[in-house]
């Protein structure tokens, strides 16, 4: 798994042995969450306060993210 990004105590993960559509994870000891990077829905609880800074992060870089999920997933979007 590829560490992305860490906000507070949570990282955002992208994950080389996974499945399609293309996401990412939020981890962290209270929070296992996925984020679809086309349509930014959101499967899990996300705490309120952490959800503005992982959805900033997601749209200002989706691009690079669904770059790097197609590099590490080419078959599997």
């Amino acid at each position: 798994m590829t560490t992305l990004k860490r906000i507070r105590k949570y990282r955002i993960e992208l994950r080389e042995n996974d499945h399609a559509p293309a996401h990412i994870h939020v981890v962290g000891a209270d929070v296992n969450v996925s984020i679809n990077l086309h349509t930014l829905t959101i499967a899990g609880n996300l705490p309120k306060a952490l959800k503005p800074e992982v959805i900033e992060y997601v749209t200002n870089n989706q691009a690079e993210l669904l770059a790097l999920w197609d590099k590490i997933h080419p078959t599997s979007r």
